[in-house]
């Protein structure tokens, strides 16, 4: 989630949201989703198609209820989310 290309500023889901609807050519800049037993989280980076970095970035977790028979139908439970803007850093060769 840290790069030294960029620094990352923690925002609101509406500013987040209203980023990814303006700009529908944003693509998934990278992506990863765990399991840890009933523990589920999924990172997601967004970025500008040739871009050297991405624009913003989401964390979710959550629990998934244990009593459901058939993983599919599981429900998620304690959800928690977090969205960064992606700044660059400033350039000392600039």
């Amino acid at each position: 989630m840290h790069s030294d290309e960029y620094d990352i500023k923690e925002t609101s889901y509406e500013v987040w949201k209203a980023i990814k609807q303006a700009h529908p050519n944003l693509k998934v800049f990278g992506s990863f989703t765990d399991f840890d037993d009933d523990r589920g989280r999924v990172f997601t980076s967004y970025g500008f198609e040739g871009a050297s970095f991405p624009v913003m970035q989401a964390y979710s977790t959550w629990d998934e209820e244990p009593h459901e028979e058939y993983e599919y139908f599981r429900k998620r439970v304690n959800e928690e989310h977090h969205y960064w803007l992606c700044l660059p850093k400033k350039c000392e060769e600039c």
